[in-house]
């Protein structure tokens, strides 16, 4: 029996076009980069990937290696066409969201607009600069291992109206910080 694709559910009907059709090479690149390298905590904070799915994903990856092309996604158990899709258009459409509330972010890498970025060698930093902000102020503290404060200050600094991503209030928050910490 082949069912007609009317009567199959929509998640396992086959696409209209190819999965790699439907994003441009640019596109899947951008993709591929952000699945391949997200942890699992990353993966999780991606509203479209539930229960287990981040999970299972690193656990692929780890036992097939990175992901070659978008329909290898497809392989890892319980993760749909639909949903990849989704997920898909969820990393592009934030990445682009991103570009045009602020156009100097287009060369930074998409997987550092929307993941925390790892630290490596956190054990052999002597030093941390702690950043608090808010709609309309900024404060920061330079404080040592032992909990010594370097320098301190809060200042009034206003955002960009609206939400988006933390990486965006990352670019925004380093300018006044970096002019306090080079005078």
């Amino acid at each position: 029996l082949n069912p007609s694709p009317s009567s199959c559910p929509s998640n396992m009907r086959r696409p209209e076009k190819p999965l790699g059709a439907l994003f441009s090479p640019e596109q899947q690149a951008a993709v591929l980069q952000a699945l391949n390298t997200a942890s699992e905590e990353e993966l999780a904070a991606i509203g479209e990937l539930q229960g287990t799915l981040p999970a299972d994903i690193v656990e692929y990856r780890l036992q097939h290696g990175p992901f070659g092309d978008l329909p290898s996604l497809l392989n890892v158990p319980i993760l749909q066409l639909q949903t990849l899709v989704n997920v898909c258009n969820f990393i592009l459409d934030s990445s682009e969201e991103v570009e045009r509330r602020e156009g100097k972010m287009q060369g930074a890498k998409l997987s550092t607009r929307f993941f925390k970025p790892k630290i490596k060698n956190a054990e052999a930093l002597s030093s941390i600069v702690s950043i608090v902000f808010g709609p309309c102020k900024i404060a920061w503290a330079h404080v040592d291992r032992g909990l010594a404060v370097h320098s301190w200050e809060q200042k009034e600094y206003r955002f960009i109206k609206g939400t988006y991503q933390p990486a965006v209030y990352l670019e925004n928050v380093k300018n006044p910080v970096l002019q306090k910490e080079s005078v």
